[in-house]
This record gives structure tokens, sequence and C-alpha cells, in this order.
């Protein structure tokens, strides 16, 4: 998702902490999960900022420029809950995990229908990816917190790639006065 108005630097630094999580939660899957609670909270808190900055940006219609920036919202609110109280419930992080990812699934879809050419194409396919996490985290609770992280570290890396693509992208776009 490609935001004029956004910070380069910030969808840069999205996808550069999106990918460094991944690396460190496969380099390490047994580690501290506290840690990976704020990260995973700093990351939906910026993600949900992005959202809400793209449902102003865009000229949506109306309901759509809504939910959009509802969708926006609820991830800032997923990502103050996990930092907010990382250590309280473990299984509660994957259930606010698996909501934000569905949430940013949706409004990467919604918007991915209004772009144009490559954006398009990178906010539908981050939109999937999104999608397919948030549904392996509701479909298998059972699953032990270790397989669930990797499978998210994984999802990180391809998410932050696309991130730092779409920075690459903004740096290039000029923007209109």
């Amino acid at each position: 998702m490609l935001l004029r108005s956004a910070s380069p630097g910030l969808i840069a630094v999205n996808g550069v902490l999106c990918i460094l999580l991944g690396i460190a939660v496969l380099a390490w899957p047994g580690a501290t999960l506290l840690v990976v609670a704020v990260i995973f909270g700093f990351q939906l808190l910026i993600q949900g900022i992005l959202r809400i900055a793209a449902a102003f940006e865009f000229e949506l219609p109306g309901m759509l420029k809504a939910a959009v920036g509802l969708f926006g919202v609820l991830l800032v609110i997923v990502g103050v809950a996990c930092l907010m109280s990382p250590g309280r419930s473990l299984e509660l992080l994957v259930v606010f995990i698996a909501v934000g990812w569905l949430f940013d699934a949706i409004a990467g879809a919604a918007l991915g229908a209004h772009l144009r050419g490559g954006s398009r194409f990178a906010a539908w396919g981050l939109a999937a990816l999104s999608l397919l996490g948030a549904i392996v985290l509701f479909a298998w609770p059972g699953l032990s917190l270790v397989t669930l992280v990797v499978v998210a570290g994984w999802l990180l890396i391809f998410f932050g790639v696309g991130r730092l693509f779409d920075a690459m992208r903004a740096r290039r776009v000029p923007v209109a006065a």
C-alpha cells in the first residue's frame, strides 16, 4: 500500500521491524515471548496509523473510507492492548494478533481494489498474507505458541519485504502540491 502522505521512512521502519522480528522469531523460537508481544504491539500500532492515514489519503467512497479508518483504529487498539499487558496471557495475544491480521487483510484488500498497477497487486498480496496468518491462528489455536511464532516469523519477513518495496516506491513518487 503506497501512501503519498506517509513518510517513506516510517513505512521503511515498519518493514525493517517486521523483517527483524521475523528473523529473531525464526532464530530463537523458544525465546521470551514477552519481547515478541511488545514488538507485535508496536507493529500493529504502526500498521493501524498507516491505515488511518490511508483513510484520509485516498479518495474512497464514504463507507469504504469509514471501514478503512475503523480497521486502522482497531489495529491501534489491538497494538496498544499488546503493549499494555504483554505477559498477561499469551493465548490472548494470539487472538489479538489474529484479529489484527484479519482487519489488516480486509483493509488491504479494500484499498487494493482502489489502487492502480503494481500497488494494487502489492496491497492484495500483503492482504492475502495477513489473511493466511489470521486463518492459521484462528483454525489451530491449540498449536504450540512456538509453532505459531515460527509461522508468524515467516509472514512477518514477507510482510516486511513488501513494506520496504512500498517505501522505495514512495521515495520515487512525487508528491503533488
